[in-house]
């Protein structure tokens, strides 16, 4: 999707987050680390996320992405 332009034909200011690692610009082509960028903000401000694995790396979904929000949705399992 990212290497073949479909996300660029969707949104401008899409961005691709790889592994729940770094965090590339689609258009600027620059990257940081996760760690060292406000994702909780950035997921707060979308529209839509979308988690995209395929059955080989399916073992890892969300590379802890999914529990992170979801503690930040529902703290302490609310």
């Amino acid at each position: 999707m990212v290497g073949d332009g479909i996300i660029n034909k969707m949104n401008a200011q899409c961005e691709f987050w790889y592994y729940f690692n770094e965090v590339h610009e689609i258009n600027g082509g620059k990257f940081t680390y996760i760690a060292f960028y406000d994702w909780q903000g950035a997921v707060d401000k979308a529209d839509c996320v979308v988690v995209a694995y395929t059955i080989f790396n399916l073992w890892q979904l969300g590379n802890g992405f999914i529990e992170r929000e979801y503690d930040h949705f529902y703290p302490h399992g609310q």
